[in-house]
């Protein structure tokens, strides 16, 4: 795994393709340092309480908020952060719209010199790049599982095609060649 910072600052679809397949234990596997959501990312998740069929992605971790596992996290619009992440949401800070999970996520992480946790890397990349803001996502939390041994090659695979029928953000790439990619990038 690249360098870790803490805190680590989810984004909403990083951190729910895990509660979605209820593997959020991998976090606390893989994480031994601060796990931390946005306030926004938090309401997002939220909204999810009404629906039938996906409340527990709320629950599950609101679950862990609550056992102090996971924290959310608040910033004032008139701080760095706050103005940054308007910045994000507005388009200027990276000539493109991005979302707010993924605009708070950056916020924190820049202001608290942490890693940013998200699937959309399209969004993220290049700014965390150019500001030495640390990132990773769900693949690169799995293949770590697995280097850890807490997950093996056949567990990866059901995750990763678990998340991917609740319409999570992955490479289309089993999960033998996620580990080759970062056995490549890795070694």
């Amino acid at each position: 795994m690249r360098i870790v910072k803490y805190p680590v600052v989810f984004d909403t679809d990083c951190i729910s393709s895990f509660s979605w397949v209820n593997r959020l234990d991998i976090l606390f596997n893989v994480f031994d340092g601060e796990l931390i959501i946005s306030a926004q990312v938090y309401d997002e998740l939220a909204k999810m309480r009404s629906f039938k069929n996906s409340d527990f992605v709320f629950y599950n971790v609101e679950r862990e908020v609550q056992k102090n596992k996971i924290s959310v996290v608040t910033f004032s619009v008139n701080s760095y952060g706050g103005k940054l992440y308007l910045e994000f949401i507005a388009g200027k800070a990276t000539g493109k719209i991005i979302g707010k999970g993924e605009a708070s996520a950056i916020s924190i992480a820049r202001v608290r010199d942490g890693t940013v946790a998200s699937n959309n890397f399209s969004d993220i990349a290049e700014y965390c790049r150019k500001n030495g803001i640390a990132f990773t996502c769900t693949d690169e939390i799995l293949y770590t599982a697995y280097k850890n041994g807490y997950i093996d090659i056949a567990g990866g695979e059901y995750i990763r095609n678990e998340m991917k029928k609740k319409k999570r953000k992955l490479p289309e790439c089993s999960f033998t060649e996620v580990v080759e990619k970062y056995d490549r990038i890795f070694k």
